[in-house]
C-alpha cells in the first residue's frame, strides 16, 4: 500500500529530494549519510561495513537515498551500486546476481572499463555454471554430488593398479579443478582492473530477510571472490536476525557473532529516531497520502502519543495506517467513545499483541490498559485526551458508574452512560476485519 507512496528512484533520488511537498529524508539522516560516504571513500583496501538496524528502523529507505546522494556528490570517486538481496534469494548462486548488478550499473558507461567488465562477466560464467549444477570439486568434474563415491573408487583403483585408465581419469578431474582455481584468480584480477578504473561500493540490502543458506552463501561469495582492492561493501542488516540464520544453519551452539566477524570488518549502528516527531511526521505523511484518513488522523495520533510500552518504529506506523485505511467510510459519525475504543484496539493489535489478545478474550484489565498508554499519569498532568480515554475504558472494561466517569463520557457512548456499554459485539464485528480473534 505504501511502497508507491514513498517510492524511491534508486540512483536518482537523494536526501534533498522532495515529493508532493514532503522531503524523502523523513528522519533527517543526510548528515549520517555524509559520514558514511567519508568512511567508504577513505582508502581502497577491501572493506565490509555492516549498517546495523532493527526491522522497521528505515535501513532500506536510508540506503536507497544514500546511493543517489553519494553518486551525485562532486568529488566522490567510488560508484555505489544497490543490490536487493531479498529480491534475488530465489536463485541458487549469489555470484550470478552480484555480477549482473555490476553489469547493469555499468552498462551505460560504454568505453570506461568496458573490457574489464567483459572479463569479470566471462570469468564469472566459468565460476557459476559448474557451481549451479553441483558443488565445488564434484561440479568441476561434471558429475553430481551423488556420484562422489565414484571418485573414491577411481582413487582406490589408481592406488592399487596405477592403470592408465585410472591415471587419465584422475588427471582430468584435477585439471578441471585447477581450471576452476584459475577462474577464481581470473575473476579477481578482472574485478581489480574494473575497480581501478572506478572504485565500487556495493550496497547489499535486506540480507537478514533472505533464506539462511542464501544469506550465508552471499557472505562467502563476498569474502572469497570480491575481496580485492577498490571494492567495498555496505550491508544493510539486522545483525541479531542474521545471527539467527547462522545458528539455524550451524546449530544453536555456534558463536554466531564470532562467525560473522569473519566477513564483517566494521559495524555501524543506524541512528535511531531521537524523538517521537520522526514517526509522527511519517504518520502524517501516510495519512495525508491516503486522503480519507485526514479526518481521523488527530484522534489516532492522540492515542499513539500515549503509548508507552515500547518505541514506535516506521514499520509500526505503516501497519497502523493500513488498518485505519480500511475502517468504515462512516467511521467519523461514530460516537466518540466507540472511535476511541476501536483506534486504541487497532494500535494494540500492532504494538502489543499479547494485550490485544487478552482484550479480545475479555481478560484485559483497566490497570494494564492504564500502564500501556500512561493514561493515569497523563491525566494527572491535565491531559484531556488521556482523561477521556481512561474513563472510556473504565466504562468499557469494568462498567464504572462513578460520577466522574459519567461526567467525562457524557454523550460519548450514545445512550450507554448509565450502564456498562456492550462492547463485545462491537469489537467482535469491527476487529475481525483486521485480525482473527484469538483462541479462547
Amino acid at each position: 500500500m505504501f511502497d508507491s507512496d514513498m517510492e524511491i528512484n534508486v540512483g536518482q533520488d537523494t536526501f534533498a529530494t522532495e515529493r508532493d511537498g514532503q522531503k524523502l529524508d523523513l528522519l533527517n539522516r543526510a548528515a549520517f549519510g555524509a559520514r558514511l560516504s567519508e568512511v567508504m571513500e577513505r582508502g581502497d583496501q577491501p572493506l565490509v561495513l555492516a549498517l546495523d538496524g532493527a526491522w522497521g528502523s528505515g535501513k532500506s529507505h536510508f540506503l536507497k537515498l544514500w546511493v543517489g546522494t553519494h553518486n551525485q556528490t562532486e568529488g566522490h570517486k567510488a560508484r555505489v551500486i544497490y543490490f536487493d538481496a531479498f529480491a534475488q534469494d530465489y536463485l541458487d548462486d549469489p555470484l550470478i546476481s552480484l555480477v549482473a548488478a555490476i553489469s547493469t550499473a555499468r552498462a551505460t558507461e560504454q568505453g570506461k572499463g568496458e573490457k574489464a567488465l567483459g572479463l569479470v562477466k566471462a570469468w564469472g560464467l566459468k565460476l557459476v555454471r559448474p557451481a549451479a549444477r553441483a558443488g565445488l570439486f564434484a561440479a568441476s568434474a561434471g558429475i553430481s554430488e551423488l556420484a562422489l563415491p565414484v571418485l573414491d573408487t577411481l582413487a582406490d583403483k589408481f592406488i592399487e593398479e596405477a592403470s592408465d585408465e585410472a591415471k587419465a581419469a584422475i588427471d582430468n578431474l584435477w585439471k578441471q579443478e585447477e581450471s576452476r582455481i584459475a577462474a577464481v584468480e581470473g575473476f579477481r584480477n578482472a574485478l581489480t582492473a574494473l575497480a581501478a578504473d572506478q572504485p565500487l561500493i556495493l550496497v547489499i540490502d535486506e540480507l537478514d530477510r533472505c533464506r539462511p543458506d542464501y544469506a550465508l552463501s552471499l557472505l562467502e561469495v563476498v569474502k572469497h571472490f570480491f575481496a580485492v582492492k577498490g571494492v567495498r561493501f555496505v550491508l544493510g542488516v539486522n545483525l541479531e536476525a542474521l545471527e539467527h540464520s547462522v545458528r539455524q544453519r550451524y546449530g544453536v551452539g555456534v558463536d554466531a557473532g564470532l562467525y560473522l566477524q569473519k566477513f564483517i570488518h566494521l559495524q555501524v549502528e543506524l541512528p535511531q529516531m531521537q524523538n517521537v516527531q520522526a514517526w509522527e511526521s511519517y504518520f502524517a505523511h501516510l495519512c495525508g497520502r491516503l486522503g480519507d484518513l485526514k479526518t481521523i488522523h488527530d484522534e489516532a495520533l492522540n492515542t499513539l502519543q500515549l503509548f508507552a510500552t515500547r518505541q514506535i518504529n516506521l514499520r509500526d506506523v505503516e501497519r497502523i495506517v493500513a488498518r485505519l485505511a480500511i475502517l468504515p467510510d462512516d467511521f467519523g459519525t461514530y460516537y466518540p467513545a466507540w472511535r476511541t475504543i476501536l483506534i486504541t484496539a487497532l494500535a494494540m493489535e500492532t504494538l502489543a499483541k499479547q494485550s490485544y489478545a487478552k482484550l479480545r478474550a475479555g481478560r484485559l484489565t483497566l490497570d494494564e490498559m492504564g500502564t500501556m498508554f500512561l493514561m493515569d499519569q497523563a491525566a494527572e498532568n491535565g491531559d484531556y485526551r488521556a482523561n477521556f480515554m481512561r474513563h472510556v475504558w473504565a466504562r468499557a472494561l469494568s462498567g464504572s458508574t462513578s460520577e466522574e466517569a459519567l461526567f467525562v463520557t457524557k454523550g460519548a457512548f450514545g445512550g450507554f452512560e448509565d450502564r456498562k456499554p456492550n462492547i463485545e459485539p462491537f469489537l467482535r464485528k469491527m476487529l475481525d476485519t483486521f485480525a482473527p480473534p484469538p483462541a479462547r
